[in-house]
């Protein structure tokens, strides 16, 4: 009967009993062999098995004391998937950039959609600031969100904000739910931060293009 190992570790002591492997190039190379097709295992076994709904956000560049635009993008898993509403907390610097307003994108617009955006400080750190933004679809029957532009996020840039530095704009919270009723979870789903680069004031600013880049 062919012995059962969960790994290659409880391997070892066999290989060295025996003499023809032990001490030798043999036991090395046979080791080595097992370890790389368990790593190669455990490789695909950690990779994404279905492809996700997706919420992104781009990345932008602007000098201090400038006005920049961050888009706010949805990708739908598939096209049979309904998404009717978006809730997201977004983690920033706050002493680095200020959140001035929201702004409707054209796609929302067409599926008679609304948003609602609030900025509260973090608990632990003063500089620390969240962002809560909440998109939903309105009307009867409602309209499901399309894919692409959802939102546009307009921050401010501060005076004293260090030239080469990037602001990160964490996602530390999202979801996402269907037209459903009730609605129902989307799952899964996945998001992407995005970053302001803050430039020098004579540097051309920059938007990055999503679909290019993502």
């Amino acid at each position: 009967m062919v012995p059962f190992f969960h790994n290659s570790l409880e391997l070892l002591p066999l290989i060295l009993r025996r003499p023809i492997l032990r001490n030798s190039c043999s036991a090395v190379l046979l080791l080595t062999l097992i370890l790389f097709f368990e790593t190669e295992a455990l490789y695909s076994a950690q990779k994404e098995p279905e492809k996700s709904t997706r919420v992104a956000l781009g990345d932008v560049s602007g000098p201090p004391k400038s006005e920049v635009m961050v888009p706010l993008y949805l990708t739908p898993a598939s096209e049979d998937l309904r998404v009717g509403s978006i809730s997201a907390a977004i983690g920033f610097d706050g002493k680095m950039v200020s959140f001035v307003k929201a702004e409707n994108g054209f796609l929302l617009e067409g599926v008679d959609g609304t948003f609602h955006a609030e900025v509260k400080k973090g608990a632990e750190d003063s500089n620390h600031s969240v962002l809560f933004l909440e998109v939903v679809t309105r009307g009867a029957p409602r309209k499901p969100l399309k894919e692409g532009l959802i939102v546009t996020l307009r921050f401010e840039i501060a005076p004293e904000a260090p030239p080469g530095n990037k602001v990160s704009l964490e996602f530390e919270k999202v979801s996402a739910a269907d037209l459903s009723t009730p609605p129902k979870v989307v799952e899964p789903l996945s998001s992407h931060k995005g970053i302001i680069e803050i430039l020098p004031a004579d540097a051309l600013p920059y938007v990055g293009c999503f679909f290019f880049s993502h």
